[in-house]
């Protein structure tokens, strides 16, 4: 029986207007930090920062340990020889994040789905990688609208890994007094799958909004497990909705994925 609910935030509950991968706006953005800092930035200031920040760009160097923005912004002062005044280093490195806060909203389906969960006394929680360290005070603000009916809003930040390490979701686990086999993680990438072990694991969430919105979790009758239902599906439940059984048990096919 799923008792808790947990959710990636990109593409999962917000949907952002700017590139998920910064690689092609840390020019710009610098740009910007210099503009507004009166730094004065030259060339090789910005090819020095860019190699810095290639070095945590998890889209293109994977890696499990989360590290801080403020670390990494010691690294870029220091390569710009700069003074290392804390005040200056954390008026650059919230100019730099402020020139990400671009348009996004949160998907129509959110809400309603959050309230059934909540209807229905399953637990929630986020767990979303942010990126380059980036503090939960910009990572958690496309989410303020639904804050509270989050029970557990964390980020990378807050369990100290990344995904796909499932210590995050132990400690969600925890968190909730739930057990990890009792948690279902709705994200929108599919690398997630296969190391979720002991996890329910939605990756197609974000997709089957696009035709069909998910309306509500229904649990097969032999093997006991959640799936996702959309409108199309709900009209298919028999009346007796504890008879329901799930298309791989119909199949009689080993059942290792959500619906």
């Amino acid at each position: 029986m799923i008792k808790a609910v947990i959710f990636d935030i990109g593409s999962t509950l917000v949907h952002y207007k700017n590139p998920l991968n910064w690689q092609n706006l840390y020019k710009p953005a610098l740009e910007f930090v210099s503009e507004k800092c009166a730094l004065n930035l030259s060339e090789k200031n910005y090819q020095d920062a860019i190699c810095i920040l290639s070095e945590y760009n998890t889209r293109l160097v994977p890696r499990e340990e989360e590290v801080t923005a403020t670390f990494i912004w010691n690294r870029i002062f220091a390569a710009w020889n700069k003074d290392k005044k804390l005040s200056d280093l954390q008026l650059c490195k919230n100019t730099f994040f402020s020139f990400f806060n671009n348009d996004c909203f949160i998907y129509n389906d959110v809400l309603p789905f959050l309230l059934y969960l909540r209807e229905k006394k399953i637990k929630t929680g986020t767990l979303s990688d942010v990126a380059y360290g980036l503090e939960n005070e910009y990572a958690l603000k496309d989410i303020a609208p639904i804050f509270k009916y989050i029970d557990l809003p964390y980020t990378s930040n807050d369990v100290g890994f990344r995904k796909p390490n499932t210590k995050g979701l132990q400690m969600i686990a925890q968190k909730l007094s739930v057990d990890v086999g009792q948690i279902m993680f709705i994200g929108d990438e599919e690398k997630m799958r296969d190391i979720m072990d002991g996890v329910e694991y939605a990756a197609n969430y974000s997709d089957m909004r696009d035709a069909h919105s998910v309306r509500e979790i229904e649990w097969c009758s032999k093997c006991n497990k959640g799936y996702f239902l959309t409108k199309n599906d709900l009209d298919k439940i028999p009346a007796d909705r504890n008879k329901w059984v799930c298309k791989h048990c119909q199949e009689d096919k080993p059942n290792d994925t959500v619906g």
